[in-house]
């Protein structure tokens, strides 16, 4: 008769067995196996009867069924890298041929590669190496492409693949050969209307990024590229421009990589909210959009300084209008820009506006002056040293081209200005249109009497006659 403590026994070590041969077989499992087997044969030889471990035999096969997910794979190493996709297992050299760098930024670099399947040539977005296993990173980097695979634009960067090639994760994407609106700005190489030109078809994009459910949140200069073969003889085809750079693009179809309270984006071209950290919609990117115009206009953003500087200038201050800095901009235009830099999302205009006004820019005359008083200046900057500005401090015309030591404004409304220094032949005495012609140049370089060596002053008489005062003769003329 077997006795209790026996069959306690047999069941403990039956069960152990078990679960050994789920983890896998080893010199351990042989030795509890024998003693299983030995302790077995020692309890038939007590005279135990094989229906007295049917019970044992069936929690033994109830343990077969235990979710393997709770052990390791049983698969050799060998057989588990046969399981893994030929894009993993292929070394990203033997995909593509590097054929030089394009940049670095602050998390990637950018290569010229040809694909070797195809001839394919492409820009190889690859994480620097200190992001090569940051996953929020690589998550952001992948975020890019499934974001530009849903979008399908003339003026949106386009993607041919994204994935991991051996331990080298990569986004391939059109090659756009030409140079990035940064640098169209840091060379002067833009004037108003080319401005406007290169802007519509960005803001063109933007919309229908919008319309598909998706925010930009990091729009600036830097993501705007345009192929060098759309400039040609100082104009732009809206055609060869492209938006770029989705890293941390946002829609309802994505969960957020940040969490609330955290600051995404480049300060310069932030909004408010976002650099308050607060939730997003469509106006933040026209905020940004409208720091990229102002930029692409007068040369400068709005605001300049280190991160925090920068934050709390666009939560706090006023950006200075963009025609006090460029006074031969249309009024229209700076009143968009204005608007569309308002710390209040709801008082800026949508982007269907925005296109309507740059579309109808190019066929707005410039408004004759208003009726009224205006304010004649003269300043020492580019683009005019003379100023008609309006009572909101406005400039509406801006003109001459030589510093002016003083101004007067006749019956007329025509503006007289003294030259610091005699140029040519040219006098030193001019007459100015209210819509900024020069109507008379007048007054020679001497000492003697209607000449002068340097006027430091002048003034109109109610008598339409002109005063002008010489340091250097200390006479009235």
């Amino acid at each position: 008769m077997l006795e209790a403590p026996h069959v306690v026994a047999f069941f403990l070590y039956l069960l152990t067995l078990l679960l050994l041969l789920r983890l896998g077989p080893g010199a351990l499992l042989g030795f509890v196996l024998l003693l299983l087997l030995a302790d077995a044969g020692l309890l038939f030889g007590l005279g135990g009867r094989p229906y007295g471990l049917a019970g044992l035999a069936l929690l033994g096969l109830g343990s077969l069924v235990t979710p393997r997910e709770r052990f390791a794979p049983r698969l050799p190493r060998r057989r588990r890298r046969r399981l893994l996709p030929p894009s993993e297992k292929e070394p990203l050299e033997e995909r593509y041929q590097i054929l030089g760098k394009l940049g670095t930024g602050g998390m990637a670099t950018v290569y010229r590669a040809k694909r070797r399947a195809d001839g394919l040539v492409a820009a190889l977005k690859i994480p620097q190496e200190r992001y090569a296993s940051e996953p929020r990173f690589l998550r952001r980097l992948h975020r890019e492409a499934e974001v530009l695979k849903k979008l399908r634009h003339p003026n949106i960067v386009k993607v041919y693949e994204h994935g991991q090639a051996g331990n080298t994760h990569f986004i391939a994407l059109e090659l756009v050969d030409g140079p990035s609106l940064d640098e169209l700005i840091a060379e002067r190489r833009l004037n108003p209307e080319l401005a406007l030109k290169v802007l519509l078809p960005v803001a063109e994009a933007l919309k229908y990024m919008h319309d598909q459910g998706f925010l930009h949140r990091d729009l600036k200069p830097g993501n705007i590229m345009i192929y060098r073969s759309a400039l040609k003889d100082g104009d732009v085809d809206p055609t060869g421009v492209r938006l770029m750079d989705f890293g941390i693009a946002a829609g309802k179809e994505f969960t957020r990589l940040t969490t609330v309270g955290a600051r995404i984006g480049t300060p310069t071209y932030m909004s408010p909210e976002q650099a308050k950290g607060q939730p997003l919609d469509e106006k933040s990117d026209v905020y940004s959009l409208g720091v990229v115009l102002y930029e692409a206009l007068v040369g400068e953003a709005p605001f300049q300084g280190d991160f925090e500087q920068v934050a709390r200038k666009q939560i706090h201050e006023r950006p200075v209008p963009p025609i006090q800095k460029n006074p031969k901009l249309h009024p229209l235009l700076n009143d968009l820009v204005m608007r569309m830099l308002e710390k209040d999302p709801a008082r800026r205009p949508d982007l269907a506006e925005v296109i309507a006004t740059l579309k109808h820019l190019p066929e707005a005359e410039t408004p004759e002056l208003a009726q009224g008083h205006l304010l004649a200046l003269a300043v020492e900057a580019p683009g005019g040293n003379l100023r008609l500005v309006d009572q909101k401090g406005l400039p509406v015309r801006a003109f001459g081209n030589q510093p002016a030591n003083d101004l007067a404004a006749d019956r007329e409304g025509y503006v007289w200005a003294v030259n610091f220094e005699f140029t040519g032949n040219r006098g030193m005495i001019r007459r100015y249109s209210p819509e900024g012609e020069e109507v008379l140049a007048t007054g020679t370089y001497g000492l003697k009497l209607g000449e002068f060596f340097n006027p430091i002053a002048v003034a109109c008489g109610r008598n339409d006659r002109v005063y002008v005062l010489d340091s250097e003769s200390q006479a009235i003329t």
